[in-house]
């Protein structure tokens, strides 16, 4: 897609609307990603050059254009929640569609100007929020040596270019040799990419996400999930049937998972993202199961955590503790009646660093692996606009038709009472 989204950089003018799940907005977000850098390599050069380039700003473009609109095809669909598209996507909008047509035939203008429901709900929507996006590094611990582990997150958490180790976080790979000597690149994870392999993963990761990131029960559930639907596709065709499935694996798989307290270390940071950061270490509860650090409030197909306001723009990375896969389903079901059982958020961050001293299941935005002994290191990206669908406007068929939709119907049912015999 980034060819075909590369002629529209520089328009203003230009929404998105992504047709898919939480996966595939991280997969065109990735691809936005590298419209960008072939926008600012290109200018680069020119200047280079000497020749005549863009005098425009293309960080502050990259941060303005290419909002995104979305239609929930997917299993969760915790972005469309969190931005007022729905919670999943109904035929009722193929229905409204044929009756507008019918409509249209009878020469009715008014209505026929109301007929792209879709369109218009992606013009009206609100373009004045971003969606933080953060970057994610892990490194196995085999892939270092052990007086160098000590002073990894104080190297990824400083700004790069004070010392030659210091560009870890540019490139990872490039500073964790392997015991024997030598360095090994860095393995890209992506939205919509699952890194289910039989061992634990040993590879440096580097990638970037915009929902959550977990390690414990709920990602071992997710694991098992994605790797039984890898090898029997023909039983994961039905979207009630995939959710039955997940809650099944939730009793038999996330019931097993081990407490975390003295299995992980973990680290925080505020401090402004220009600066050393200073880290705070964070007790985990001795009954602990699962870490789930939230940008978003939908976690897990629409569940909210935390009475807390989680915010997706400011910067921060809310950190949640979770019990056992009963403590989730109890918030899934219970919570919207009793908010007093949700969680508290144990902290607010824009780096975090994770030290797992055994292989655990860990997730990104639902794409899950098994991880082996690592340092995991989470920072703040950038941000990038995502529209906001206002509560008036036209429904989209993501969780039944709106007021609008509805009246724009029954004119037309008043417009042509009579008319059938004609």
């Amino acid at each position: 897609p980034q060819d075909v989204l590369q002629p529209y950089a520089l328009d203003p003018h230009v929404r998105l609307l992504v047709c898919g799940g939480d996966g595939t907005m991280g997969w065109i977000q990735s691809s936005i990603d590298i419209v960008w850098q072939r926008m600012k390599r290109r200018q680069q050069q020119q200047q280079r050059g000497k020749q005549i380039s863009l005098a425009v700003d293309l960080d502050q473009l990259e941060r303005d254009h290419f909002p995104m609109a979305m239609i929930p095809l997917g299993t969760g669909n915790d972005l469309s929640r969190t931005f007022g598209w729905g919670k999943a996507y109904t035929p009722k909008l193929l229905n409204q569609v044929e009756r507008y047509d019918a409509v249209r035939e009878l020469g009715h203008e008014h209505d026929r100007r109301q007929n792209q429901v879709l369109v218009r709900s992606l013009e009206t929507a609100r373009d004045d929020t971003r969606l933080d996006r953060w970057r994610c590094v892990v490194i196995p611990h085999q892939a270092v040596t052990e007086q160098d582990r000590d002073w990894i997150p104080d190297m990824l958490g400083t700004t790069h270019g004070d010392r030659a180790r210091d560009s870890i976080y540019q490139s990872p790979a490039a500073a964790a040799p392997k015991s024997g000597g030598g360095s090994h690149e860095a393995k890209k994870f992506e939205n919509g990419t699952t890194l289910d392999e039989a061992e634990h993963e040993d590879d440096v990761l580097d990638g970037i996400f915009c929902n959550y990131f977990s390690i414990g029960f709920d990602a071992q559930v997710a694991f098992e999930f994605h790797k039984d639907r890898q090898a029997h596709p023909e039983n994961y065709s039905s979207v009630t049937g995939n959710k039955a499935k997940y809650a099944t694996m939730g009793i038999t798989h996330g019931t097993k998972a081990p407490k975390l307290s003295d299995k992980i270390t973990l680290l925080v940071s505020a401090t402004p993202k220009n600066q050393k950061a200073e880290w705070k270490p964070v007790p985990i509860p001795s009954n602990c199961r699962a870490i789930v650090l939230c940008n978003i409030p939908s976690y897990a197909g629409g569940t909210k955590l935390s009475n807390q306001g989680i915010d997706c723009q400011d910067e921060l990375m809310d950190v949640v503790f979770l019990t056992s896969v009963w403590h989730v389903a109890l918030l899934s079901g219970v919570s919207p009646l009793l908010p007093c059982i949700r969680t508290k958020v144990a902290a607010q961050a824009n780096r975090i660093c994770l030290e797992t001293h055994e292989a655990l299941h860990c997730q990104v935005d639902g794409e899950p692996w098994y991880q082996g002994p690592a340092t995991i290191h989470i920072r703040h990206f950038g941000q990038r606009v995502v529209l906001t669908k206002p509560p008036s406007s036209g429904g989209c068929g993501c969780g039944g038709p709106s007021a609008s939709t509805s009246a724009v119907v029954e004119t037309a049912k008043t417009n042509n009472k009579g008319g059938e015999d004609k």
